[in-house]
């Protein structure tokens, strides 16, 4: 599973790796490793998120042209809800690589 950026995000895709890495770093896409012939076969590579989740979202077209075309709050409760999903997402992973 990777993140792939692509024209739609309405990012310079020729900072590609810079927007991937932005996104692990925002928390949005975790980082990790699975290997079940490992002793441990989970490990997490992702460093616990920098805060800067919404700014993250604000960098891409597809999220700014939503907070455009949708009303402003409905936008913000969209944004903020993506978070939280990411929030619970990581924690499930981070749970999930306890158990093996």
């Amino acid at each position: 599973i990777a993140y792939s950026h692509c024209i739609a995000h309405g990012i310079d895709m020729r900072k590609g790796m810079e927007q991937q890495k932005l996104a692990v770093q925002a928390g949005h896409w975790p980082l990790f490793r699975y290997n079940p012939s490992a002793e441990k076969p989970f490990t997490w590579d992702s460093k616990e998120p920098d805060g800067l989740f919404q700014d993250f979202l604000a960098g891409q077209k597809r999220y700014t042209s939503l907070a455009n075309t949708a009303a402003a709050a409905d936008a913000e409760r969209l944004f903020k809800e993506c978070e939280e999903n990411a929030v619970r997402r990581l924690d499930l992973y981070k749970k999930f690589g306890d158990l093996l």
